[in-house]
């Protein structure tokens, strides 16, 4: 959270100032940044997962059980990263509906999921696979939504437009 904290005002003041290719540079640059922390956070967490637990005050058997299904949550770090870093980008280009279906539809999804893989599974890892397959869905979600804005933008600079009252090339005033 703190990498989108940073990155969503740099990113809005360079839309707002039209800068819009300073908007892609901050933002990959956040994506950079995040799947890195997330992926050395994830290989920290994997090293110290037969004691992580232990941080809780939990007993030798829980702490077992723990160190077996840590991994299976670690593998959804590196995708939460696309999702948050996707989710402060929209919104600091003023496309909220986008921003909100991230955010919401990572938990609806894991509804879904959970409602359907324990059962399917026919064991509680079903209930474990859950989280780490609804932030590979965000994740790829936020892909789709990105490959859509970038191929908006894309037809935006073919076509004129204008920004904050300057004048577009028909030299019509912008309303």
């Amino acid at each position: 959270d703190g990498i989108t904290g940073g990155s969503q005002p740099l990113i809005s003041l360079a839309y707002g100032e039209g800068k819009y290719h300073i908007t892609k540079t901050v933002r990959n640059l956040a994506y950079r940044f995040a799947f890195g922390v997330a992926a050395i956070c994830a290989v920290i967490l994997f090293l110290l997962r037969g004691n992580a637990a232990y941080l809780f005050g939990t007993s030798e058997t829980v702490a077992v059980r723990v160190a077996q299904i840590l991994p299976i949550f670690i593998v959804g770090f590196v995708f939460v990263s696309v999702s948050r870093v996707t989710t402060a980008y929209f919104y600091a280009m003023g496309k909220n509906l986008w921003a909100y279906v991230l955010i919401y539809g990572e938990p609806l999804t894991l509804c879904v999921l959970l409602l359907i893989l324990p059962n399917a599974m026919g064991s509680v890892d079903g209930t474990w696979i859950s989280v780490p397959l609804s932030q590979i869905i965000a994740m790829l979600i936020s892909v789709l939504l990105i490959r859509k804005i970038e191929s908006m933008s894309s037809s935006l600079q073919i076509a004129t437009f204008c920004h904050r009252g300057k004048l577009m090339s028909s030299q019509r005033k912008c309303k």
